[in-house]
């Protein structure tokens, strides 16, 4: 499948190293951005990223070994059989009990016309990511990412902010915009569901875009040579 094209130009993604490049030049992901930020409750996030990491390389060798339970999910989204088998025997279960799970959330959900894992790009900030689906759930336009950690944390509100605000810059949207953020526990089995509508998810934009400052200041910065041994 060829690269989409942005702006006249095609957006690549190299799964090795999880980078995006637009017509040669490396944009920075939504999950790198975010990954500024430093904090204890950030040690689960990065442990997500990993996660996401794995699921592209898994997705670029055709389905191959690692499995990961985000890559499950997204398997079940675009309504394709799930082979649980390489799952460790004793998460088996709940595994399969969390996409069950996700499969009636799906189906008594109103789930308009989407694309799936959609890349998006912003020329202006100059940034890219992949959203696990962008389209209409439940007559409203969404952005969806799955999570599949310990739990849902602020940072996948900003992810979801990054997403829209990328979107609006490329296809001109004025409409109201929602944010799902599906969160699969391997641990418990549970699917839960986690919406915000644009009235709620303004304070999550203002900081995506201090976020993406403060990644271009750092980038800007010249780097230290080290000194001689």
């Amino acid at each position: 499948m060829s690269d989409p094209l942005f702006y006249g130009k095609p957006l690549t993604f190299k799964p090795g190293s999880h980078r995006y490049y637009w017509d040669g030049l490396h944009l920075p992901s939504v999950t790198a951005i975010i990954g500024r930020l430093a904090k204890p409750l950030l040690i689960q996030w990065a442990a997500d990223c990993a996660v996401e990491h794995i699921q592209h390389r898994w997705q670029a060798d055709g389905g191959g070994s690692p499995e990961t339970f985000a890559a499950l999910a997204v398997e079940v989204q675009h309504g394709r059989f799930v082979d649980t088998s390489a799952v460790p025997k004793e998460l088996r279960g709940r595994v399969e009990h969390a996409l069950g799970a996700l499969r009636q959330w799906l189906g008594a959900t109103r789930m308009g016309a989407a694309d799936l894992e959609r890349r998006v790009m912003s020329r202006t900030h100059l940034y890219a990511g992949t959203t696990d689906r962008w389209g209409i759930i439940d007559g409203h336009q969404a952005v969806l990412d799955f999570k599949t950690g310990g739990g849902v944390y602020d940072e996948a509100w900003y992810q979801c902010a990054g997403y829209e605000l990328a979107l609006r810059e490329e296809l001109k949207i004025a409409e109201p915009i929602w944010h799902y953020v599906i969160h699969l526990d391997k641990s418990t089995g549970k699917c839960t569901p986690h919406v915000r509508g644009p009235e709620a998810t303004a304070a999550a934009k203002e900081a995506w875009l201090h976020l993406v400052a403060l990644d271009k200041a750092i980038r800007a910065m010249p780097r230290l040579q080290r000194a001689a041994a």
